[in-house]
């Protein structure tokens, strides 16, 4: 029985990039970030609270009638431990060791990222076009689309491995498959961790965690790499083993970026590669390319 009772101090903007990474880009740490908007292409100093949010984005009276931001409080907690990660281990230093247990909540976020952004969301509405919404409704014929999202949301906010999500009962098939597809693959994937060098800095663009499609040899297309940007100065890569796959000739990023962590026990150790100008801004063309709100970013870039 739904109650749909009103809850005190209630969050109703919802950020589906996490506030703690929109800080980073923020050049005098006030609390405003430099965004340029897809709408009016202009560049403007936008308080963090408006940039990367919708209202109420993940409000879900459908599935938790008495707790209706369970969803929004469960990623906050995600992300709280994600950010703790990033400080203790991520953010400085070069050579990072990560637990098998840290690593795999790692890619798992990043995978869920995907599935919890504005565009996730507009997938499954009822704005999107008759023959997307009659192929949700048939794959879910007991529900709504956006009720099954934030339904499948929830669950996978509390998960912290993709063992978790894979065993989890409750979770749909086809969001169990997306979460291995873009977090681990057929043949698996790795981590890098890169910083920059030269003048040019990591933007943060909607399209968040931005991703890199390339035909393999037998024409299939895959998602080689995910970019994730964590600050202006260093970027998390999610790399598929598959690169092995692609026609050497297509554009990727530098091959020394390519070398895999070390493994030993429990342990991941990752050396913390440099990254120059023309990979800098190779990455950044996705989120300028691919973004439908804005870019959030820290000093001024060419938008052309």
């Amino acid at each position: 029985m739904k109650t749909n009772k009103p809850i005190q101090n209630e969050p109703h903007r919802h950020h589906y990039i996490p506030r703690f990474l929109i800080r980073n880009f923020s050049a005098r740490k006030d609390g405003f970030v430099l965004f340029y908007s897809v709408k009016t292409k202009k560049i403007k100093n936008t308080p963090i609270e408006d940039v990367f949010a919708y209202y109420d984005l993940y409000r879900d009276e459908a599935n938790n009638p008495d707790d209706p931001v369970k969803i929004e409080r469960d990623l906050a907690k995600y992300e709280g431990e994600i950010a703790s990660l990033f400080k203790a281990k991520i953010y400085s230093g070069d050579n990072i060791t990560l637990t098998v247990e840290e690593e795999e909540k790692l890619k798992l976020f990043i995978a869920i990222m995907k599935y919890r952004n504005a565009r996730a969301n507009k997938i499954f509405s009822d704005k999107v076009p008759d023959d997307l919404k009659k192929a949700i409704k048939s794959a879910f014929p007991d529900g709504k689309p956006n009720d099954i999202w934030k339904k499948n949301l929830g669950y996978l906010a509390n998960c912290r491995s993709l063992k978790e999500v894979l065993d989890h009962p409750y979770i749909d098939d086809c969001f169990k498959f997306y979460v291995f597809f873009y977090s681990s693959g057929v043949f698996g994937t790795f981590l890098i961790v890169a910083e920059r060098r030269g003048k040019s800095e990591f933007v943060l663009g909607d399209s968040f965690p931005y991703d890199h499609l390339l035909v393999a040899k037998d024409g299939l297309r895959l998602p080689i790499f995910s970019y994730f940007p964590i600050s202006p100065e260093r970027i998390i890569i999610l790399a598929s083993n598959e690169i092995k796959r692609v026609d050497p000739s297509t554009r990727v990023i530098n091959e020394g970026l390519l070398r895999k962590p070390m493994k030993s026990g429990g342990t991941i150790k990752i050396s913390v590669k440099k990254i120059y100008e023309d990979d800098v801004n190779f990455i950044n063309s996705f989120a300028l390319k691919n973004a439908k709100d804005g870019i959030a970013f820290r000093s001024k870039f060419s938008n052309k």
